[in-house]
Parts: structure tokens; sequence; C-alpha cells
């Protein structure tokens, strides 16, 4: 090979590399379109607290009473509270596919341990 088209598959190499770092810069600093897209615990890192109050707020989430309201406790009621929702999503599903009579989970079973005053 002459050195003229190797000097130009390494000057495309390290721009292949320099847009592969922007791209994965790009994608885990983007902030969900909703808390209810959000598929792990970093991603609703990324919320603000009054908007995981909100939301608490507007799911009418029951919880107990959170002494120090830190971020993190938020963030983990509200990632229960999605994952719940999705395995219920999921138990509907198969409950129907399969016609079973299976009496569904009382809501008393999810009681949480924390809430914002």
């Amino acid at each position: 090979m002459s050195k003229s088209l190797l000097s130009k598959i390494s000057k495309l190499e390290k721009e292949l590399a320099d847009l592969k770092m922007e791209i994965g810069k790009t994608a885990k600093s983007a902030k969900p379109k909703g808390i209810d897209k959000c598929e792990s615990k970093d991603e609703l890192n990324k919320f603000s607290v009054s908007e995981l109050k909100e939301y608490i707020k507007k799911k009418k989430i029951n919880v107990k009473k959170i002494t120090e309201k830190h971020k993190a406790d938020f963030v983990e009621i509200v990632w229960k509270y999605i994952n719940k929702s999705d395995s219920e999503e999921e138990s509907e599903e198969s409950e129907e596919s399969e016609n079973s009579d299976e009496s569904e989970e009382s809501e008393d079973e999810y009681e949480w341990y924390y809430y914002y005053s």
C-alpha cells in the first residue's frame, strides 16, 4: 500500500474514533423524555427532586413520611413504583394469555416506606 493511502486510512480511523466518542457522550447525557420512560436508576437521577416529587403527587403513590429529603430516597420510591407498574402489566398480559382466575394483588401489599411531607 502506498504511504498516502495509509495516511488517509489512519486519518479516517482517528475521525471515526472521535465521532464514536462524541456519540457516547451524547447518549449518556441525554435525559429521558419522561419519568415513565426510565430504564434504570441512573436515568431517574437526571431528573430534579421537584420533578420526582411532582411525579409522586401525580401518580398518588401511597408512601410514609421521609424524615430527611434526599434525592436518593425519591429516586428509590419512583424506581420501585415504575418496576411495580411494569411487572403488573406483564402479569396482566400473562394472565390474559393463560385465562387464569387468580386474584389480583391488592395495593396494600405495596405499602411504601417513605414519603415526603
